[in-house]
């Protein structure tokens, strides 16, 4: 009997969504769509004011709706979407009962009572908080997350909390700001109400379970103590249940219910928080503050003994580049990647659209409310976190025109020495001159509470705020250039002869090529290879000598290796700085022309040219200005009689 009922609700709650008709029809058929049964809690509320207005503007009982095949199903699609609403929040599913009840292991609910009732009676109205409290508090299966808020954050808001609060009145001594004086009062607080009901390690559990009241006086401390424990060791919580601990302990799941709230900080540390609250009134040596001083302890020795020599930048092109071209740019094996058919759909194309859908994405994965630990430890879905997060960054610095750096955790401790060593800081990504993190951003948007702001709004937060002068353009073979100078243009393009002579250095060998300076000498042009005793030396004579112009020159410029923090990614490539000293307007200009495979005639590519322009008013003049740089490439003539003249344009990518 309860497959076919079940079979039945599942049918009319299918009909809800689809927006049709269920067999026998629907009574009162224009109040649905107003109604929004978006499964938030006001739509519970919503769901009471029709019930009222049913009552009080029309003759209806629910007896007499009932009679009606419209009638019945609009009580029982009520029913469906109040148990699915239950099931939704709590993450535990309902078993329907021939009665109209649902039950949830050991909570059981009159659903299709307390509607009838609802719509009978002036003083009854449907109030899930109870019910939801109590699958949270006692289904091993529930999901903590919702619990904390229907605890914490019903408390934190000044609303009554289902079932009440122990000790209400002792509470308003805390100032409960999550810093760490609160803890502090919390640890004196305990000791008082320990002292006055002469709590021992033999009576603590009765006396904390005697009543739902007390349930939540210890489900209040052990999520505020968690997350004030996080926020002061600049770490993002999550709460899950018992499993979690059972994973960590290869232990079975206890049903115990001081083993029922887990706290997980992503970086190894796992405790259930009411075993800490327990012996804060047991224990004398146990505090709040002794809890946070031992994780701190920890956290600088872990910190202290991994040492990090990853190149993030290389992971990051390896995962994003490798998932869009369906192939690894060096060759290593594909990993597989959770939601790969949802990234192909949103088209990873760098293009604002695409965060807005990579949103939507993340926020049907947050409302299907997965485990952390679970989704953040397999690999396709850690895979998955860490693409959105490397993509994330990549767009944030291209539609912003910035460079773009990935650093490791001991790379962004330089930055940051008190930086906690995490799952979510395992890597940063410095855009322009900002440190972002965008693995936290991530899980921020599938896992925090209260769901922080989208990666949408942090791009055009950066877009706004954090706009940089980067400019990349490919060579194109029709332009008309802006006018400038033509000290500029002469200057120009004596440099790009010069980057296509390094360039060519470069295919033929391995090794770095020599600091040189590019300087005019009548209608020819002069390099000048700085062999000093070290690479340090000639970088430095370099730079002397192109900021003093000590000949006196109209302009020239200095070639040497470096690397470039692209948006695409991190690449070799030749830096190329110029001086105009000469004319009315004189110029400096900071250019790099991305390249791979030296010393690989077959395999050497060289990408599109990135200047800096924030010297440059006109974003036009920057782009005549790589054109020209362009333009004197072209001039210059390898010196292998068999090689194209154009060789550089055939080894040209757009996207290395």
């Amino acid at each position: 009997m309860q497959t076919s009922i079940a079979n039945q609700m599942q049918k009319l709650l299918d009909c809800l969504h689809q927006n049709r008709q269920p067999e026998g029809g629907l009574a009162f058929p224009a109040v649905w769509q107003p109604l929004k049964l978006d499964y938030t809690p006001d739509s519970i509320q919503r769901i009471n004011r029709l019930l009222k207005q049913i009552r009080t503007n029309s003759e209806y009982t629910s007896r007499s709706i009932k009679q009606k095949p419209s009638g019945k199903n609009f009580i029982d699609t009520l029913a469906a979407y109040l148990a699915q609403y239950l099931a939704h929040h709590s993450g535990v599913a309902t078993e329907w009962h021939e009665d109209g009840s649902i039950s949830t292991g050991t909570t059981t609910y009159p659903i299709v009572q307390a509607i009838c009732q609802a719509m009978d009676r002036p003083d009854c109205e449907i109030n899930l908080d109870n019910p939801l409290w109590q699958i949270l508090c006692f289904n091993i299966e529930a999901h903590k997350n919702t619990l904390r808020n229907l605890i914490l954050g019903n408390f934190l808001n000044k609303q009554s909390l289902p079932e009440g609060l122990a000790n209400s009145s002792a509470l308003t001594s805390i100032a409960f700001d999550f810093s760490e004086t609160s803890l502090q009062q919390i640890d004196k607080l305990v000791q008082l109400l320990s002292k006055h009901n002469r709590l021992y390690p033999d009576n603590i559990r009765a006396w904390a379970t005697q009543s739902p009241s007390y349930r939540n006086l210890f489900l209040l401390l052990g999520f505020y103590i968690g997350e004030t424990v996080a926020k002061q060791l600049g770490q993002t919580i999550m709460w899950n249940n018992a499993h979690r601990l059972a994973e960590v302990t290869k232990q079975p799941i206890s049903p115990d219910f001081f083993d029922s709230i887990v706290a997980d900080f992503g970086n190894g540390i796992v405790t259930p928080v009411l075993n800490i609250v327990e012996q804060m009134f047991t224990n004398p040596n146990v505090s709040s503050m002794g809890w946070l001083d031992y994780l701190r302890h920890e956290e600088t020795h872990s910190a202290e003994q991994t040492p990090d020599n990853t190149d993030m930048n290389q992971i990051a092109r390896r995962a994003v580049d490798g998932f869009i071209r369906q192939q690894s740019p060096d060759g290593s094996p594909m990993p597989q990647v959770a939601y790969d058919n949802e990234l192909r759909e949103i088209g990873l194309d760098y293009h604002i659209e695409s965060i807005k859908k990579l949103d939507k994405l993340l926020h049907i994965i947050r409302t299907a409310q997965p485990e952390f630990t679970r989704f953040a430890a397999a690999a396709p879905t850690q895979n998955f976190l860490h693409l959105c997060a490397f993509y994330l960054a990549r767009t944030a610095a291209h539609l912003s025109n910035n460079s773009l750096k990935f650093l490791n955790y001991q790379e962004t401790k330089t930055l940051q020495p008190n930086l906690p060593n995490e799952f979510f800081h395992r890597y940063s990504a410095l855009i322009g001159g900002k440190l972002f993190f965008p693995l936290q951003q991530i899980t921020a948007q599938i896992w925090q509470y209260p769901e922080p702001q989208n990666s949408y709004n942090l791009i055009t937060e950066i877009i706004r705020d954090y706009r940089g002068g980067l400019v990349q353009q490919p060579p194109l073979a029709n332009f008309v250039p802006e006018p400038m100078p033509l000290e500029w243009k002469l200057a120009l393009k004596a440099a790009g002869f010069g980057a296509a002579w390094a360039l060519w250095e470069k295919r033929q060998k391995t090794e770095l090529i020599t600091p040189t300076l590019v300087q005019p000498n009548g209608t020819g042009i002069n390099l000048l290879k700085l062999n000093t005793n070290s690479i340090t030396e000639a970088m430095q004579s370099g730079h002397d000598m192109l900021k003093k112009n000590p000949e006196r020159l109209p302009h020239q410029a200095f070639l040497y290796e470096s690397f470039a923090n692209l948006p695409q990614g991190r690449f070799d490539a030749i830096a190329v700085e110029m001086c105009v000293y000469q004319g009315n307007k004189p110029l400096y200009i900071f250019g790099l022309l991305p390249f791979m495979y030296a010393g690989d005639e077959v395999k050497f590519v060289n990408g599109n040219i990135a200047i800096n322009s924030d010297s440059l008013n006109n974003p036009k003049l920057a782009h005549s200005i790589i054109q020209l740089l362009y333009q004197g490439m072209d001039d210059f003539f390898t010196p292998q009689k068999n090689t194209p003249r154009l060789w550089w344009r055939k080894s040209w990518r757009d996207v290395l």
